[in-house]
């Protein structure tokens, strides 16, 4: 369920209402006379939402959802549980993009308010906050006690920051939560839309985005580092991580306590990272993957593949640490010997 601080719901909407608006085929209705409320991601869906699949990684989990209506390629309509109604899609994700947007019209807007000159009177500030020249601070939005906002800064409408956060000039926060104690340096960019599209020719469809981003307590986010907010889940940053400068961070991306990652990391979107794992700089990991606890990543490898708790990668692909030292000392020899 998108979160209702920072997105307004034009529902609740008929089955029909909402098969008209994605063009999917009816297979199975066991409740003509339900109304659907919201969109959700398959896990989290109730009787009431509707949720999606395009990717068979995630079809194990179809057996368990709650969803009211599910949109399913042709291959998959069969393993919908008996209680949702299924709608066959040809493009799955593109239909899910028209209902999200059928439900969430503004998602793709800002949730900066061009009226608001400075600092809106609805907004709610605590004592010793530190306020530099030239901050935007939107309608109910929280500011915690013993905070530091650098100069032209803007915190968006309904943002939560807790007490004792260092925010540095020029930084830009919307649809986030941020706990307390944190560092955000200059120039850094919270909750701005994921990279959500649903290809197509000749024009590909922007995918509402509907979460959040979610900050711990002590954090420290480099100087033009970027984390983007959920498409349906939230997008996690757990206590004590540490990020470094030029970090992008995608959208349902969820990060452990105590991580570290060092200048130029990418992490693409729905990967889930471990706690106390350290990620060497221009690092690219790719999304949909799971990285365990404790995992050490070291710099410019590509991770592809799913990685277990405490495991030592470097490469591109990344491969066990000694066994990328192995072969390259093998082509090494190899090498010498051509000489």
């Amino acid at each position: 369920m998108a979160d209702p601080r920072f997105y307004s719901n034009r529902g609740p909407f008929s089955i029909a209402q909402v098969i008209e608006s994605c063009g999917g085929k009816l297979i199975e209705n066991p409740d003509n006379k339900r109304i659907l409320s919201d969109v959700s991601a398959l896990t989290s869906a109730e009787i009431g939402d509707v949720a999606f699949v395009d990717n068979r990684r995630y079809a194990s989990e179809l057996e368990n959802t709650q969803a009211g209506l599910l949109l399913l390629p042709p291959d998959l309509t069969g393993r919908a549980p008996s209680n949702s109604i299924v709608v066959e899609c040809d493009n799955a994700h593109d239909s899910f993009a028209k209902i999200a947007e059928l439900f969430y019209p503004e998602a793709s807007f800002s949730c900066f308010d061009s009226s608001n000159t400075a600092i809106s009177n609805k907004a709610k500030i605590g004592v010793n906050v530190s306020i530099s020249p030239g901050v935007i601070i939107n309608d109910d939005a929280v500011i915690g006690s013993g905070c530091f906002i650098g100069a032209n800064t803007t915190i968006g409408r309904a943002v939560i920051i807790g007490e004792n956060t260092w925010i540095g000039p020029n930084s830009t926060l919307c649809y986030c939560v941020i706990g307390d104690s944190n560092i955000i340096h200059t120039g850094v960019r919270i909750g701005q839309d994921g990279y959500g599209f649903s290809p197509g020719f000749p024009s590909h469809r922007k995918v509402p985005q509907l979460g959040c981003v979610l900050i711990g307590d002590n954090v420290e986010i480099g100087a033009n580092s970027c984390i983007d907010r959920g498409s349906l889940l939230d997008t996690e940053i757990g206590n004590g991580t540490k990020i470094d400068n030029l970090v992008q961070i995608a959208h349902n991306v969820r990060v452990g306590s105590g991580c570290l990652f060092a200048g130029q990391v990418g992490v693409a979107g729905s990967t889930s990272i471990g706690d106390y794992v350290m990620i060497g700089g221009q690092t690219a990991i790719a999304g949909h993957i799971n990285i365990g606890d404790k995992v050490q990543i070291g710099g410019k490898s590509s991770v592809t593949k799913d990685l277990k708790s405490g495991k030592k990668v470097l490469g591109n692909p990344a491969v066990d640490a000694r066994l990328h030292w192995t072969r390259l000392a093998t082509l090494n020899k190899l090498a010498e010997r051509k000489k």
